[in-house]
Order: C-alpha cells, then structure tokens, then sequence
C-alpha cells in the first residue's frame, strides 16, 4: 500500500513518527557514545583529630528478694546520683532504661533484680573522671568513651572536603591526559562522610552489687584521637 492510499492524517502522523524515530536512534548512538567515553573515580581524604567529648555509661543494679524494697533502693540510688550529676557544671546528664526480671531457682522466684542506667557525657574531662569517681561510690561504671564532638567532626568534615574533591579533580586530570581527550566534565558525584559519632555502648546485664564506699579513685583516662574521613566517588565524561 502507498502513501496515496493514506489519509493526510495518516501520512503527517507516519512522518514524525519516522522523525521520532530516528531522533531517539541518534539519542541512543550518542548515549552509547558518551557511555564508552565515561571513567569511575573514587578519592579519599582522612584526618586524625583529637577527641574532645567524653561519654560514660553507669547503672544502678541491685537485687533483692521484695521487689517494692528493691524498687525503693534502685529509686533512691538513681535520685542520688542525679543530683549529683545536675551539680556539676558543663556535663549533659541522662537516665536510661529500667529493668526488673526475676531471679529463678529450680523454677522458683527467689529475688529479684533491677537495674537503671544513668548517661553522662562532657568535654571537661577532669570533672567526668571526678564525678565517675563519686558516682561509682553505688553505682557501677558499665562504659567510658571518648569520640570526636559533633561540632569539631562537621568543621574537620568540611575541610576534608575540599581536600577529597581537589584529589577527584586531580585524578580525573591524570586520566584525561592518559587518554588523550581534550576536556572532561563530571557527569555524577557523590560526597560520604565517616558519618556521626557512635553512641556509648550500654552495658550488659550481670550481678554486679554496688559499692557502698565513701569515695572511690578516679578513673585514670586518655582521650586519644579518631580518624575523621570523606570519600567522594563520581564520573567523569572525556570529551
């Protein structure tokens, strides 16, 4: 059948179907084009920075064979120790979970055992250490660590940026040269960071008893340093 034969209709519609069709035959030739002409690059840049933020976790654990006396000693310890905790200047205090369970024997309730955490956290950390050390006086020390401060993370962050995409450009440079290609241009990039400092682990369930004593020493601490870091990976079009 001819084009005679069809309508002007038809035959307008045959004809930018044919022109659409050879446009995306022509987007197709030149994806696959640019799509051999692209190269991957990953870049890195790390930074050892000092911690400045102190965390701690503590708890108050008993056990006791009448729950309410139990409940009342836990209670007591805990009001205690944040009373303590809210006096001391420039430290971020905070209670934890509370947990009651029972002790069995042969099947058979015997005691039971409550435990509530209290979570502490500073930049000072000769208050910490002497605080730590009067608090462990009735309550147990379950963790103690030292990370890198939000704040100082996000400013060290910032600069490892910079640093991280002068090494992608760097590469891409040597890569184009290498090839032989006149320019480049980046096509996709993609910036990570080390992310957020870890939480304080909490510490895990057990007998423990608490001291009683009038004052215990200190802990003896260093704070030490973590590696702050941020990667970029992206790709670039040799042109």
């Amino acid at each position: 059948m001819t084009l005679q034969n069809y309508s002007k209709e038809t035959a307008v519609t045959l004809v930018v179907a044919l022109a659409l069709a050879c446009a995306s035959a022509a987007r197709g030739d030149e994806a696959g084009e640019d799509a051999m002409n692209r190269v991957s690059l990953q870049a890195e840049s790390s930074k050892q920075v000092a911690n400045d933020l102190m965390q701690a976790v503590l708890s108050a654990e008993l056990e006791d064979r009448s729950p309410a006396k139990l409940a009342d000693m836990i209670n007591q310890a805990m009001t205690w120790a944040l009373a303590k905790s809210r006096n001391a200047p420039g430290i971020t205090v905070q209670s934890g979970g509370y947990q009651t369970y029972p002790i069995r024997r042969e099947g058979a309730i015997v005691a039971w055992r409550a435990s509530q955490q209290l979570r502490l956290e500073s930049s000072d950390t000769d208050r910490m250490t002497v605080l730590i050390g009067e608090l462990q006086s009735r309550l147990q020390l379950g963790s103690l660590t030292f990370t890198v401060s939000r704040e100082v993370r996000r400013a060290t962050e910032n600069e490892l940026i910079d640093a991280a995409l002068d090494i992608f450009k760097q590469r891409a440079e040597i890569v184009r040269e290498n090839l032989a290609a006149a320019s480049y241009r980046i096509v996709e990039i993609d910036i990570r960071t080390s992310g957020a400092p870890p939480r304080p682990p909490a510490p895990r369930g057990g007998r423990h008893m608490a001291l009683h004593a009038e004052s215990v020493t200190r802990p003896a601490v260093e704070a030490g340093s973590s590696e702050v870091s941020v990667s970029v990976s992206g790709t670039i079009q040799l042109d």
